[in-house]
């Protein structure tokens, strides 16, 4: 049995092996998968430090990710579109992903929010 299939939509954290590593998360659709890596097609956020906020690329991309330890994924309803995603953060250190259309997910416990 797989743990993932193809065509979930997926949030994806990169854990931080050190305090100055980038914070870097992925969310997408999964193309393709085995026991050990997965393919997936979407967009990448990268936390801006001076701004305190995540900010997403603007290219779709498409990547090839080992699994293991370093990653964190969290599945997503299929009727949330990953170009949809947006983060928002309420001042009091949480914050979550949404599409504004009655879908959110707290994201809190892998960001620090300032």
């Amino acid at each position: 049995m797989a743990v993932l299939e193809t065509g979930e939509h997926v949030h994806i954290v990169e854990r931080r092996f050190f305090v100055d590593d980038v914070r870097r998360h992925f969310v997408g659709v999964v193309k393709e998968y085995d026991e050990n890596s997965l393919r997936i097609v979407g967009y990448v956020w990268v936390f801006n430090a001076r701004e305190g906020r995540f900010s997403r690329r603007r290219e779709k991309r498409e990547r090839v990710l080992v699994l293991g330890d370093k990653l964190i994924i969290n599945v997503l309803p299929r009727t949330v579109r990953p170009e949809e995603i947006v983060y928002v953060s309420d001042g009091n250190r949480r914050m979550a992903i949404t599409d504004n259309k009655g879908f959110s997910l707290d994201i809190s416990e892998f960001v620090e929010v300032r």
